[in-house]
C-alpha cells in the first residue's frame, strides 16, 4: 500500500510541476487549451476504453488476452486523442500555443495505456508493480522535461523528449510485463471482445463517463464565458486540490470494501450509518480544505501561479465551491452500486449535469451582475441536486 501510495503522490506531483513550469516559463493559454482538451479526452476515453482494466483486474485468467487488450486500448486512445487535440487546436489562441497544448495531452494519454496494465497486476495482487507503474511514469514524465529546460530546449522540444522518454518507461515497466502473457486464441478474444462492447452501453459501465463530465462541467461552462488564459489560471487552481482528490479517492475504495461487507452481512441500517459518515467526512474534507487553500498568503500564491491575485482568488473560490459536494456523492455512490441500485447510481450524475446547465442559463439571463464566480456556484447546486438523490436513495435502500 505505502508503494502505491507513493506511486500515486509522484506522478500527481510529476504532472503539477510540468504544468507549473509551462505557466511560469510560457503561458497561461497552453495550460488553457490543455485543460479544455483534457476535459473531452478524459470521457471520451471512458466511453470507449471497454472497461479493459476492470476485465483484466477481475477475470482469473483474464477473458481477452493481456496483448489484445494493450491493442484496443491503443487503438480507441488514439482515436481519442485525435479527436481531443483537433479540438483543443481549434480552441486555442495561436498554432504555437495549440502545438504545445496537443504535446501536454499527448502525455497524458500513455497514462490511458498504462491503465490495462495496471488491472493485470491488480488481477496477480501485484501491488508494488501499481504503484512502481504510477513512480515511473511521474519521474519519466519530469525529469527529461527538467533536465531539457535546463539544457536550453525549447517548451516544445522539451515535452517531446519527455513524451520520448514516456514511451520507453511505459514500454519497459507496463507493456513488456504484461505481452510476456500467453495469447489466447482469436475466436476466444472476439467473443469476449463483443461482451466487452455491450457491457460498456451498460447503466453501471456508464456512471463513470457521467461522474467524469460532471467533474469537467467547471471547464465545460467555464469555456464558454471565459478566456484561455483565465482556463489556465483555473487549471492551476485544481491542481491545488489534487491531495484532497488523492484522499478522497483512496478513502472511496476503503468506503466501497466496507459497504460490501456491510451488504453481505445484511446489516441495512449499518450500510446507511456508515454511507452517512463518510458522506460527512466527505463535506467537512471539502470545506477544510477549500478554507485551508482560500487562506493561504499572497506570497505562496504567487510563487504558484505567477498570475494577478484576483484571478488566483476567483478561480480558488471557484473550484471550492464546485467541488463542495463531490467527495459526499461519490461515497454515496458506492452505497448505490453494492446495494445493486444500477438505476440510481447511473441518474445520479445525469441530474447533476441537468442541474448544473439548468442553473447556468437562468443565471446568464437573469437580471444580475454575472461573474465568473458563480459558475463555481452553478456546478456546487448540480452536485447538491445529486447529494439529495443520493441521500434519497440510500434511505430507500432495501425497502
Amino acid at each position: 500500500m505505502a508503494t502505491l501510495l507513493l506511486g500515486q503522490i509522484v506522478w500527481a506531483a510529476s504532472q503539477a510541476a510540468v504544468l507549473l513550469a509551462t505557466a511560469h516559463t510560457s503561458s497561461y493559454e497552453i495550460i488553457g487549451s490543455f485543460s479544455v482538451g483534457l476535459s473531452i479526452f478524459a470521457p471520451l476515453c471512458l466511453l470507449t476504453g471497454l472497461n479493459l482494466r476492470v476485465a483484466m483486474a477481475v477475470s482469473d485468467p483474464p477473458k481477452i488476452s493481456p496483448s489484445t487488450a494493450l491493442l484496443l486500448r491503443s487503438t480507441t486512445t488514439l482515436a481519442c486523442f485525435i479527436l481531443a487535440g483537433a479540438i483543443t487546436y481549434l480552441v486555442s489562441a495561436s498554432s504555437e500555443t495549440g502545438r504545445s497544448a496537443i504535446l501536454l495531452l499527448a502525455l497524458r494519454s500513455f497514462d490511458q495505456i498504462s491503465d490495462v496494465s495496471v488491472g493485470y497486476f491488480q488481477q496477480r495482487n501485484q501491488r508494488s508493480n501499481v504503484g512502481r507503474s504510477f513512480l515511473v511514469r511521474g519521474l519519466g514524465n519530469l525529469a527529461p522535461f527538467l533536465v531539457a529546460f535546463e539544457l536550453g530546449f525549447s517548451l516544445d522540444g522539451a515535452l517531446v523528449i519527455s513524451l520520448l522518454s514516456t514511451v520507453l518507461v511505459v514500454a519497459y515497466f507496463d507493456i513488456l510485463p504484461v505481452t510476456r502473457t500467453s495469447v489466447r486464441s482469436v475466436g476466444h478474444n472476439r467473443n469476449c471482445i463483443r461482451s466487452l462492447i455491450r457491457s460498456t452501453w451498460s447503466i453501471s459501465a456508464l456512471h463513470p463517463v457521467l461522474d467524469s463530465l460532471q467533474a469537467n462541467m467547471l471547464r465545460y461552462l467555464c469555456l464558454m464565458a471565459a478566456s484561455t488564459h483565465f482556463m489556465g489560471v483555473l487549471a492551476l487552481a485544481q491542481m491545488m486540490f489534487v491531495p484532497f482528490q488523492l484522499i478522497v479517492t483512496a478513502t472511496g475504495y476503503i468506503t466501497l470494501e466496507n459497504s460490501r461487507k456491510a451488504r453481505q452481512a445484511g446489516d441495512k441500517s449499518g450500510l446507511k450509518r456508515y454511507l452517512f459518515r463518510s458522506a460527512s467526512f466527505g463535506l467537512v474534507a471539502s470545506v477544510l480544505t477549500a478554507l485551508t487553500i482560500q487562506s493561504l498568503p499572497s506570497q505562496i500564491l504567487d510563487l504558484v501561479f505567477h498570475a494577478e491575485p484576483d484571478a488566483v482568488r476567483e478561480s480558488i473560490l471557484m473550484v471550492g465551491l464546485a467541488i463542495l459536494f463531490w467527495a459526499s456523492c461519490g461515497y454515496l455512490s458506492q452505497g448505490l452500486i453494492v446495494s445493486d441500485q444500477h438505476t440510481r447510481y447511473f441518474l445520479a450524475p445525469l441530474i447533476g449535469i441537468g442541474s448544473s446547465v439548468l442553473f447556468f442559463a437562468v443565471a446568464r439571463e437573469a437580471p444580475i451582475d454575472f461573474s465568473l464566480w458563480m459558475i463555481g456556484a452553478c456546478v456546487c447546486a448540480g452536485y447538491l441536486v445529486r447529494l439529495i438523490f443520493s441521500v434519497l436513495s440510500v434511505l430507500h435502500l432495501h425497502r
